[in-house]
């Protein structure tokens, strides 16, 4: 009787759990907005998949949407401690735009010039996801939810203490002509 107890507890305390990003999204959406963009980001590893918030790996967005003639109509950068921070709500006017968005962990917002040209601060690139593609507006309220393509990669060698004589055989430190 205590087990049965016991569960019935832990599935009413379970099931009474309401989303916070609920009350963030629904906050940060201005009335004039029609368009709402969310963003994640797409991981493939050891033959598993799982989406994951963008907002937990990068502490900066900039987004650039241009026209189909390529000027650019609207820019928008966002920070980690904004309070719409992952979510993009704005208006625009009905058509076919070209979207640019890129999350990462610079000092300073990237510069998005054109639809093939990205400049960080201080040429620094660090962990990059990016998204491109076409946005289609209407009059509605229309919201996306947008999977973003990790861009960089890291490799990384580490040589154990030879001391130990965990280094292979052939490995040393003298630099040697290739």
């Amino acid at each position: 009787m205590k087990k049965l107890l016991f569960f019935a507890l832990a599935l009413l305390m379970v099931g009474c759990e309401k989303a916070i990003m609920d009350e963030k999204t629904e906050d940060a959406i201005p009335a004039d907005a029609n368009v709402i963009l969310h963003f994640s980001q797409f991981e493939q590893e050891a033959f598993t998949r799982a989406a994951t918030d963008i907002t937990n790996l990068c502490s900066r967005l900039n987004i650039a949407i241009f026209d189909a003639d390529g000027t650019k109509v609207k820019t928008i950068a966002q920070k980690e401690g904004d309070a719409s921070y992952g979510t993009v709500a704005l208006s625009l006017a009905a058509g076919t735009y070209r979207l640019v968005v890129i999350a990462h962990n610079c000092d300073g917002s990237a510069t998005i010039t054109s639809t093939e040209k990205v400049t960080f601060p201080n040429n620094k690139v660090t962990d990059t996801f990016f998204y491109y593609g076409t946005l289609v507006v209407t009059d509605a309220l229309q919201s996306y939810d947008l999977t973003l393509t990790r861009a960089v990669a890291m490799f990384r060698l580490v040589l154990a203490d030879p001391r130990r004589g965990d280094v292979p055989p052939g490995a040393d430190r003298r630099e040697r002509a290739i």
